[in-house]
């Protein structure tokens, strides 16, 4: 299980992972004496997206996803004509460049290329903000809103991240679930018709609570702003939010672990 957290930033530990979890050993750090890792880089991660001085301009941002592919550069010209701050959330979910970039940049720390895309982290979070506060108001009285995300894991990345139970993991890039355990279930591949996969990977379900009253990284069912609308009733973390990994379970039956 995992429960939603908030840090003042004096914890005595912090633990960055990518969105999909399968580098956490490479995102794993450190401070007050517990050895260490890279520290010089968790400024980064932590605050550039909340920089107020935006000042980069779509053409500018965009440049970097040209590859001579006709469909991704139609999509780029699409955005520069198009784009608005209340679509932020629309084109972010949608199959499109955006989401590679910025979530590799996020993920591989290309701090010039996260540069480039503020403008556009800052749509988001303020979406995701309005649409938090939004649900608060309806929902005030029970404020805990629990969430799915399923995936394939190696049997190794298991292993780490059951060593680290009670830790606070902080996601270093945006963090999809969905409100529907079935969904996720789909997504973590225990419902494929073959027992034993051939690739070494084994099916995750991460088992989420998360305090919709916590708003420094904000996060926010998505349906009514995603691009696919509520088919996967999918509720987004921005960049940065923590979590308390609080327990681990494992489904023989099912040959799932849950966390």
């Amino acid at each position: 299980m995992l429960h939603q957290t908030h840090t003042d930033g004096n914890d005595n530990f912090n633990k960055w992972v990518n969105e999909s979890l399968a580098a956490v050993c490479q995102h794993v750090y450190f401070d007050e004496g517990n050895a260490p890792m890279n520290a010089s880089m968790n400024f980064t991660l932590g605050n550039i997206y909340y920089e107020r001085n935006i000042g980069i301009v779509e053409q500018r941002l965009a440049q970097g996803g040209r590859r001579g592919n006709t469909v991704t550069e139609q999509m780029i010209d699409e955005f520069e004509k198009t784009y608005k701050s209340d679509k932020a959330i629309w084109w972010y979910s949608r199959n499109c460049f955006l989401y590679r970039i910025i979530n590799g940049a996020l993920r591989q720390k290309k701090l010039e290329v996260i540069l480039y895309f503020r403008f556009f982290l800052m749509d988001v979070c303020r979406q995701l903000q309005s649409a938090q506060a939004q649900y608060l108001e309806y929902f005030e009285d029970n404020p805990i809103l629990k969430v799915y995300r399923g995936q394939l894991m190696t049997r190794e990345e298991i292993i780490y991240l059951e060593k680290f139970t009670g830790f606070t993991y902080s996601i270093n890039s945006f963090f999809s679930t969905t409100r529907q355990r079935s969904t996720a279930l789909m997504f973590s591949g225990v419902t494929d018709a073959t027992a034993l996969r051939t690739d070494g990977c084994i099916s995750v379900l991460f088992e989420i609570e998360a305090d919709i009253r916590l708003k420094r990284k904000p996060f926010a069912y998505i349906g009514h702003l995603s691009y696919f609308g509520s088919g996967e009733e999918e509720v987004l973390f921005m960049v940065g939010a923590m979590f308390r990994l609080t327990s681990t379970e494992y489904n023989k039956v099912q040959n799932l672990h849950i966390f």
